[in-house]
């Protein structure tokens, strides 16, 4: 038999042997994920901090109207930022709640002069005809709704505002220094005494007459547009114009010859100023 043929059945027959003596590619990579590891040793860049979503906002201002004043103090919560894509900084709207307080005056109002440049014109100022002094407190509950948001910091955001609630009206005496009967106050029977400027001598101070002030429930509702201008995230600073109606449950009298009235409108703008939470 030849020899090639005897080299070839030797090789067939350790083949298997070599065969069994090699490792398999497997295990060889399991070895290698075992005992290697890769190390990114580049510096990781820091993380963002995320700010704080603002929740809440208060503010305090002061309202100059048509027919008075008033201080108001508004508390609001944020909602409906995740209609304007979950940024509530600049895109949301508002739940508010209000307590205004302030006084409404009769258009038909003139004060006498008192003094200019310490020259004393006459003893003390006072409102010819004047019966009552009309104060209110307001508590309302309202929203406002955007109606254009703050692309840009530096920019302004328009609201809707509507809020209305309870009213309670204070109703003081108004007091005159007579010249006959020193402080007094209106009533029919001193009417001519009461009107004529040649008999009264100004008028009583500010606190004459609280002793006997008569409350009156009433119900009340404002309307407006709300810009809002803050440059700052946490800053409120803001303007309001609208209008604002208030009915109460009994006539009041402030004026001598003057119709008494339940229900008062008047337009309004208020300056006001705050913080963000």
């Amino acid at each position: 038999m030849p020899r090639i043929i005897y080299f070839i059945i030797i090789m067939f027959s350790l083949l298997p042997l070599w065969a069994a003596a090699q490792p398999s590619k497997i295990t060889f990579r399991d070895r290698l994920g075992d005992s290697v590891q890769l190390v990114n040793t580049a510096e990781q860049p820091p993380k963002p901090k995320k700010i704080k979503p603002l929740r809440s906002e208060w503010s305090a201002g002061f309202q100059l109207s048509t027919n008075g004043w008033g201080v108001i103090v508004d508390y609001g919560r944020y909602f409906g930022a995740s209609n304007f894509g979950n940024q509530s900084d600049r895109f949301h709207h508002v739940n508010l709640f209000q307590l205004e307080i302030g006084e409404i005056k009769h258009p038909k109002e003139l004060r006498s002069g008192g003094s200019f440049l310490g020259i004393t014109l006459q003893p003390q100022s006072y409102i010819l005809g004047k019966i009552n002094n009309f104060y209110r407190v307001k508590l309302g509950y309202g929203q406002r709704r955007m109606i254009a948001g703050k692309p840009e910091s530096g920019t302004v955001s328009i609201h809707w505002t509507y809020a209305g609630g309870l009213a309670l009206g204070l109703v003081k005496p108004y007091y005159l220094n007579l010249i006959t009967t020193g402080p007094t106050r209106y009533t029919e029977d001193n009417e001519l005494t009461f009107i004529n400027p040649g008999y009264i001598n100004g008028a009583s101070g500010f606190g004459k007459g609280f002793d006997e002030m008569e409350t009156v429930m009433g119900i009340h509702f404002r309307s407006g547009l709300h810009f809002d201008f803050a440059n700052r995230r946490k800053l409120v600073a803001a303007g309001e114009v609208g209008v604002n109606a208030e009915y109460y449950f009994k006539k009041i009298e402030q004026m001598v010859g003057q119709d008494p009235k339940s229900f008062f409108t008047n337009l309004y703008v208020v300056i006001q100023l705050g913080r963000r939470n």
